[in-house]
């Protein structure tokens, strides 16, 4: 259903060339046009840009709470932002600040976050990203690993497809093609050494699947693999432990 709802973003927000601005930028040309009918189209740029923060909030809680819980949380705050705005307001730290809006976002997200996590608090379980290595992780859970994205349904795991997709919309190919690659092969062993594997035996065959989902160009994926190609593994094992730190210490709020 909200597969729907972002496309139907995407192509307000491709009326304005949302991917030429900012995310400050279209919260400020939101501002200065809402009162026409750019807005609207201002206002889904906005949430393309941030509507792989849903995804992750939807992963931090464990799927105790819906995902379409966590896009309303996203949309709800960018709309608190927008009626605040604090960039307007001399007593506000963030007065005349260039990147207040996105400041903004990210502190009230957070507090969003963590009174949804508070309310689950009793509910927990063990977090998805809670080891530093595909290697910890599989060991930490009983060889019952299916990714990292454990035991997730498959319905479940269609929506993710949206976080994922933020990745590549902000050209960081290599942590897209990591995050597809972790939730969408069912390895019965995972292990570092297999990502990368894996990840070393991407070609041009597979360039007609991450079109469809995430709607890469050619040349941009193929120069990637170029890149990837001469990447050694220890330096693809840093950079996948490194995305998993980020996911972990939440660096994204």
């Amino acid at each position: 259903m909200l597969e729907s709802v972002y496309k139907s973003y995407r192509k307000k927000a491709d009326e304005i060339n949302w991917k030429d601005y900012t995310i400050n930028e279209l919260f400020f040309k939101y501002i200065e046009h809402e009162n026409d009918d750019l807005s609207e189209g201002f206002f889904a740029g906005i949430v393309c840009r941030v509507w792989g923060y849903a995804g992750r909030l939807y992963l931090q809680c464990n799927k105790h709470v819906a995902f379409e819980e966590c896009h309303d949380c996203v949309i709800d705050t960018i709309r608190y932002v927008l009626k605040k705005r604090v960039w307007e307001d001399k007593n506000s730290s963030l007065y005349n600040d260039p990147t207040a809006p996105d400041k903004a976002f990210h502190i009230a997200l957070k507090r969003q976050r963590s009174l949804m996590l508070s309310k689950l608090n009793a509910f927990r379980r063990r977090s998805n990203f809670n080891t530093l290595s595909i290697d910890e992780a599989r060991e930490a859970f009983n060889d019952a690993t299916d990714g990292l994205l454990f035991n997730m349904e498959s319905s479940e795991i269609d929506k993710i497809r949206i976080f994922i997709s933020e990745y590549f919309d902000k050209g960081d190919i290599l942590n897209g093609l990591l995050l597809d690659i972790i939730c969408y092969n069912n390895y019965k062993d995972y292990s570092d050494k297999k990502m990368i594997k894996f990840l070393r035996e991407l070609d041009i065959n597979y360039y007609d699947y991450y079109n469809h989902y995430y709607k890469i160009k050619k040349e941009t994926y193929l120069h990637e693999l170029k890149k990837i190609s001469n990447y050694s593994n220890k330096i693809l094992k840093i950079k996948l432990k490194s995305l998993l730190h980020r996911l972990k210490r939440e660096e994204m709020f």
